[in-house]
């Protein structure tokens, strides 16, 4: 999965359904893309993103993807 990313944006993900699931949080620090490459395959995925300026936080923005088999 490739995110774009802005500066200085956090990036979590969680999968969905799942109790104990894969989930991780990142900071990213540069433009660019991010590729979300150990996410597993077959499963819902919640996937958010937030950007961080000068200690501020704005809103979350989150999108559910499945991955493929």
């Amino acid at each position: 999965m490739l995110i774009y990313m802005l500066l200085y944006d956090q990036v979590s993900y969680h999968e969905v359904e799942s109790f104990n699931g894969d989930n991780n949080s990142l900071f990213v620090e540069k433009a660019g893309t991010l590729v979300l490459e150990s996410l597993l395959s077959g499963r819902n995925y919640s996937i958010s993103v937030q950007a961080i300026s000068n200690g501020m936080e704005s809103n979350e923005t989150s999108i559910y993807q499945a991955t493929r088999e």
